[in-house]
């Protein structure tokens, strides 16, 4: 993954349920996926631990984060916001994904740095 990786900012979260295998996915300030896309992320996991281990998150900088290019298409350039599975205020079927931001009305986490039309990896770039 190094040759995808650039200027990233690490922190950590403690989460109640494992991270095990959620490498690349978005996580909430508990750790929890994300659910939906009225939801502030804290990050995308880089390696992620059981349950109350302290898993990595990346805060900021470029590297691979599932999106969900279903909902909407996603061209490079894009505004990416956190989105889920929630009933109510999800637009995805998979918790802890990006997908295309409406600007003004999404919280705008990161930008598309490659396209997506499917649930996928793609490089994002996070802001610090």
């Amino acid at each position: 993954m190094a040759d995808l990786e650039k200027n990233l900012i690490h922190d950590t979260v403690v989460p109640s349920t494992t991270l095990v295998g959620a490498e690349n996915y978005l996580v909430d300030d508990t750790g929890a996926k994300t659910t939906s896309r009225s939801q502030m992320a804290k990050g995308i996991v880089y390696e992620g631990f059981g349950a109350n281990l302290a898993s990595d998150v990346v805060i900021s900088g470029e590297m691979e984060a599932y999106v969900d290019g279903t909902v909407a298409a996603i061209s490079i350039g894009d505004p990416l916001t956190p989105d889920g599975a929630d009933s109510s205020n999800g637009r995805s079927t998979v918790d802890g994904v990006f997908t295309k931001a409406t600007v003004g009305t999404d919280h705008v986490k990161a930008t598309a740095l490659e396209a997506a039309t499917t649930i996928t990896k793609i490089r994002v770039r996070m802001p610090a």
